[in-house]
């Protein structure tokens, strides 16, 4: 086995310090969970998912039309327009048989 190289004082300092930099790299990416939640819970958003549930035409243009504002990623995009697009589906169903019948 190779004998380990001692470290002076001053080589010790600066391992320790170029690994504290790396830990907090680390720590500091870890906070985009966090922030992603809260950008989605805001009044505006709900105001736009709520827009959604009961509107959807207007819910979906809002949102697209918004996209910036309400911090939402593509997915997110994707999959509040799929539920308002299931919603405009069941209100047209739901009027087409109320006047049908």
């Amino acid at each position: 086995m190779a004998k380990k190289k001692k470290l002076t004082k001053e080589e010790l300092h600066r391992e320790n310090e170029k690994i504290r930099n790396e830990i907090n790299e680390r720590e500091a990416g870890d906070h985009s969970d966090s922030e992603r939640i809260v950008n989605a819970l805001r009044g505006k958003n709900i105001a736009a998912y709520a827009l959604i549930l009961l509107l959807p035409i207007v819910g979906i243009w809002w949102l697209w039309h918004k996209k910036e504002d309400l911090k939402l990623n593509n997915p997110s995009m994707l999959l509040w327009t799929g539920v308002g697009i299931v919603v405009l589906v069941e209100q047209i169903v739901l009027v087409y048989n109320y006047f049908a019948v």
